[in-house]
């Protein structure tokens, strides 16, 4: 069951993550974008096995380590430049992705609520007033949060599970779904990433610091919002699909 608990969530949320997609949409066609992830997939794929050998061997080495068995072998085990090289590497990746998350939410602030949801009538951003300081204060927000919560966080692996939890409740099911699933209508898609999202945040709250932290386990709230959100897809799909007579 621990096996599946760190495995399973990364497996999942890959498919829903925006750092990936935003890559994909910087890509020239359709056919680079195909191979991209395919590549893409299979490094992953080795890069993982390896970074798990190198856990496995960590753990020889180092018994009784817990948190930052990373570093600690890195550090332990190799000369010093080259052990920054190494951690060099990791946070690299690891602000590669932040700043695609980070666009993400200023995309999803800027562009998709305030302009296409409060200003729909508007349809280049940049004519609104206020879409740059929008902009600016949600990157700022963001990252104090952020901060927050990773001074909180005494586990890195189960601060990156739980992080993904509440846009895999939201998006995981409509994506899927959509994809799968030939009566999928558009309303349906919107009330299985609402419900999902609301249960995935609830569910995040079991598992960092606060007044809900450990009142339920955090897997199982995570596949409640996962039958929430299939159960509002086939309703709320079905329900549209009967209104427009199809």
């Amino acid at each position: 069951t621990r096996f599946v608990y760190l495995v399973l969530p990364f497996f999942l949320s890959i498919s829903v993550s925006y750092d990936a997609y935003s890559r994909i949409q910087s890509a020239k066609n359709v056919r680079t974008a195909r191979l991209g992830c395919i590549i893409g997939g299979i490094l992953v794929i080795v890069i993982g096995a390896l970074c798990s050998m190198i856990g496995v061997a960590a753990r020889t080495l180092f018994p009784g380590v817990t948190d930052g068995i990373f570093t600690i072998a890195t550090t332990g085990v190799l000369p010093p430049v080259l052990a920054g090289l190494v951690i060099a590497a990791i946070l690299a990746a690891a602000m590669s992705s932040a700043n695609c998350v980070i666009l993400s939410m200023v995309a999803s602030f800027a562009r998709d609520f305030y302009n296409k949801f409060l200003h729909p009538e508007v349809e280049n951003l940049d004519e609104l007033p206020k879409s740059k300081l929008i902009s600016q204060a949600t990157v700022l927000l963001g990252s104090l949060v952020g901060i927050f919560f990773a001074f909180h966080m005494t586990d890195i692996l189960d601060a990156m599970i739980i992080f993904n939890y509440p846009y895999m409740g939201s998006l995981l099911i409509p994506l899927l779904g959509g994809l799968l699933w030939k009566g999928a209508t558009r309303k349906g898609a919107f009330a299985a990433a609402i419900s999902g999202g609301i249960v995935g945040v609830v569910s995040f709250l079991f598992g960092i610091p606060g007044p809900l932290y450990g009142k339920m386990n955090t897997d199982l709230s995570l596949l409640i919002a996962y039958i929430v959100s299939a159960v509002f897809l086939v309703v709320f799909s079905l329900c549209d699909r009967k209104k427009q007579g199809k």
